[in-house]
């Protein structure tokens, strides 16, 4: 009977242990999602370079998430997708329906053309282009970096390669591995 208890007690302290390690306390002007931290930077707007480095400026302690540094959001599942894009059209500017509005997201594919990769380096698992996306569009193939897109005909969180120097609000995001 006492190894039972003890057993019990040893798992309950461990999974307490781990699932603590879930838990993520999100700093003022962040909003959490499943062991995650978000931000909405609608003003200024700034190009997908310089809305980069705006993310890398923001930082947490060692204690609340072992990534230091937060960066333009990857977006890897279509819950994800959909809970920012929710998001979004609580926080961005009330406009006309026919009025687009973007926001830009860590993929890219600067590097190399249709692989496209997070800030992180990492290639993407998920996509949700809008159909005939990615184009590439330009006159030199310049449509590089990817924002979440909402327009006349699409609010539905769809993606859109675009020009990397155009300014867009933009999403940061801390994930604590």
């Amino acid at each position: 009977m006492m190894k039972i208890e003890l057993s019990l007690l040893i798992v309950t302290l461990l999974s307490n242990h781990f699932s603590s390690g879930l838990e993520v306390v999100c700093p003022p002007r962040w909003t959490q999602w499943r062991g995650g931290c978000y931000r909405f930077i609608n003003q200024p707007r700034k190009s997908w370079d310089d809305a980069r480095a705006a993310c890398n400026t923001y930082e947490l302690s060692q204690r609340i998430c072992p990534v230091q540094t937060a960066h333009l959001v990857s977006i890897d599942s279509q819950e994800e997708n959909n809970f920012l894009f929710n998001w979004w059209k609580e926080l961005r500017e009330p406009v006309l329906r026919t009025t687009s509005q973007s926001f830009w997201t860590g993929l890219n594919d600067k590097d190399s053309e249709g692989n496209f990769k997070s800030v992180r380096g990492k290639p993407a698992r998920y996509f949700n282009w809008m159909g005939g996306q990615p184009d590439n569009d330009g006159p030199n193939g310049e449509q590089n970096c990817v924002q979440v897109w909402k327009n006349s005909w699409n609010d539905e969180g769809k993606w859109d390669d675009m020009f990397c120097h155009a300014k867009l609000a933009f999403m940061c995001e801390f994930r604590c591995y």
